[in-house]
């Protein structure tokens, strides 16, 4: 929402559950239960699927892509799609450009 006009504005997902292909214009791609975002300097969006068990970023260009995880529950630290959550609820990033995820089940 932009404060200043009040205008409200989708910035991903079309309305139907599943994985996105990374790549796609964000408004075209499906998503699975998305329950966090937060956004960095760069101008990335981070978006946490809860029921996809992943994190998602949204590039200034507005396509969307895959960071870590995936539709799999799990508990493994990794690089991507080897990391694996199991009911991510919450996000941040910090000035060094980190993102941070709290992970409802994994404690």
């Amino acid at each position: 929402m932009d404060l200043n006009s009040g205008i409200v504005k989708t910035i991903a997902g079309n309305g139907k559950r599943g994985i996105p292909k990374d790549g796609t214009k964000a408004t075209e791609a499906p998503l699975v239960d998305p329950r966090a975002v937060c956004s960095n300097e760069a101008g990335n969006v981070y978006l946490l699927e809860r029921g996809g068990n992943a994190l998602r970023v949204i590039r200034p260009d507005g396509k969307i892509y895959t960071v870590a995880g995936n539709r799999q529950k799990g508990s493994a630290d990794g690089i991507r799609s080897a990391a694996r959550f199991s009911g991510p609820k919450h996000i941040c990033t910090d000035p060094a450009g980190n993102v941070f995820v709290a992970d409802d089940v994994n404690h």
